[in-house]
């Protein structure tokens, strides 16, 4: 899906509010997404950005402001049958993500690790596309490929939760 996000200059305070929306609201990370195609199993890696609250003002603000959709989520709680709204926002696209986040890292305390793997991840799709041999996706050079994986795996022990919800370091051993 091509991106219609135009970079635009933003005051240092939505810069800096954005930060800490980020730094307290949202989930940072590098997805691995696969497909089967002609019985081959294939993956590949894509960044996210994602606020979620139940705030429907804050999400309107960061879509009108940084663009995108505010979507809303209806959850029902299964113990209760309760139910709740929460409204989140997302950047995924190859424009959106790495502009925002190479704008909010100075600002940013508790992710600025988690926005650095993230951007050092999409430097990996700046590279010259060759010309197109066959339909659909074109592969990824090994390098580039090694690099994403590498930050996929960084991300993940940087995060990575114990059964109790604690962060705690993690070897290569433990994954």
């Amino acid at each position: 899906m091509k991106s219609n996000y135009q970079e635009k200059d933003y005051t240092i305070a939505q810069i800096a509010f954005m930060a800490g929306i980020v730094d307290s609201h949202s989930g940072i990370s590098i997805g691995k997404c696969g497909s089967t195609r002609k019985g081959v199993k294939t993956y590949y890696y894509r960044g996210e950005l994602k606020v979620e609250g139940i705030s429907k003002e804050l999400i309107d603000w960061i879509a009108s402001t940084f663009g995108g959709n505010a979507i809303q989520k209806t959850t029902i709680k299964r113990a209760t049958g309760a139910k709740f709204t929460t409204y989140y926002w997302t950047a995924t696209d190859s424009k959106r993500l790495p502009h925002v986040l190479s704008l909010i890292e100075p600002y940013c305390v508790s992710r600025k690790k988690d926005i650095g793997i993230v951007l050092e991840f999409l430097e990996t799709f700046n590279y010259p596309k060759p010309e197109k041999k066959v339909p659909g996706a074109q592969p990824v050079p090994d390098d580039l490929m090694d690099i994403r994986i590498e930050c996929y795996e960084k991300l993940r022990r940087l995060n990575f939760l114990s059964p109790r919800g604690m962060r705690f370091k993690v070897s290569k051993d433990n994954l």
